[in-house]
């Protein structure tokens, strides 16, 4: 609220992000029941649920085992990354998380792939799916994250 105010904004403007977006939920809510009724709502609700899911697991591989301190700035090594090329066309370049941290306001087309940064052990779709497996995940990223780790001490 102290940020809006100090640009005189007010908390019901369109230009206040939490406001247009519980406004954007209303209107999505608002046209799935219009058609499908309570069915409608349902099936919205289910989707959204699925993928708040998968944003939180592309979220947790993405910055698993890697550390920063607050008062770092956010560097490509503070993420993993693939450079596989179907991830990338599937993905609209997600893959190339470090570069979207570092230049945020860079679209995503022009996003470098940074080698040096931490990889994924696979592409992104077949690391999800491992992600989802605890026993498996834990063996095959410890590994990667232990390679990563050699490499970033000795570096730094």
């Amino acid at each position: 609220l102290k940020r809006l105010q100090k640009k005189g904004i007010s908390i019901y403007s369109i230009k206040n992000r939490m406001f247009s977006g519980y406004l954007m939920s209303i209107f999505w809510c608002a046209l799935f029941f219009m058609a499908g009724g309570y069915f409608g709502i349902f099936l919205f609700l289910c989707q959204a649920a699925i993928a708040k899911f998968i944003l939180e697991i592309v979220n947790y591989m993405e910055h698993y085992g890697l550390s920063r301190h607050s008062s770092q700035p956010i560097k490509p090594e503070h993420s993993w990354n693939t450079n596989q090329l179907m991830s990338g066309i599937v993905l609209f370049s997600l893959t190339r998380h470090s570069a979207h941290h570092e230049k945020t306001m860079t679209q995503f087309w022009k996003l470098d792939p940074y080698e040096d940064a931490p990889q994924m052990p696979y592409g992104y779709l077949t690391t999800l799916f491992i992600c989802l497996i605890p026993p498996l995940w834990y063996s095959v990223i410890s590994t990667r994250l232990s390679d990563w780790e050699a490499k970033y001490i000795i570096k730094a």
